[in-house]
């Protein structure tokens, strides 16, 4: 964006040097041909202003979006899903049971994207496991993993 706005200030200098000149000519061809210059000069002052502009107006959106992600952030808790498995939880439900308040993806919500977790049972074995259909995260609550769990390892639709 700095450049944006070096660029608008020059085109600015030239026209006003353009302007300068214009006032001390005499011959009318020399003087619409300055003129002409001069227009043009404007117009890419202005195009640089407005590409300065829209660049701003995109950082402002960016930031905007960073503020509300990190408002809606203070409202979760890192949340013990099991000993060394942690999710994220509402600060409000997470004081119940475990499975008995929606738990949030750590992964997805390492990138700003809030996916809720289900809690599946893969036999054999018996086991309790957490996933994230979104980014394909899987953890095992009660249990450990199978071979045969691999056919059961959810396929991510949302790439982080």
């Amino acid at each position: 964006m700095p450049a944006e706005i070096l660029g608008g200030i020059s085109a600015l200098k030239s026209a006003f040097d353009i302007a300068r000149t214009l006032k001390d000519m005499d011959d009318t061809a020399k003087r619409n041909a300055a003129i002409i210059d001069l227009q043009q000069t404007i117009l890419d002052a202005q195009a640089a202003q407005q590409e300065a502009l829209k660049k701003a107006e995109a950082l402002e959106g960016r930031v905007k979006e960073l503020e509300n992600w990190e408002a809606e952030r203070q409202e979760y808790t890192r949340y013990p899903a099991a000993p060394g498995l942690f999710t994220y939880a509402h600060t409000q439900e997470s004081c119940g049971e475990v499975g008995t308040f929606p738990q949030l993806c750590p992964s997805c919500f390492h990138h700003r994207h809030k996916s809720f977790l289900n809690t599946e049972d893969w036999n054999p074995g018996r086991c309790e496991v957490l996933v994230c259909r979104d980014c394909g995260w899987h953890a095992y609550v009660v249990g450990s993993a199978e071979p045969e769990h691999q056919k059961l390892a959810p396929r991510p639709y949302r790439g982080n």
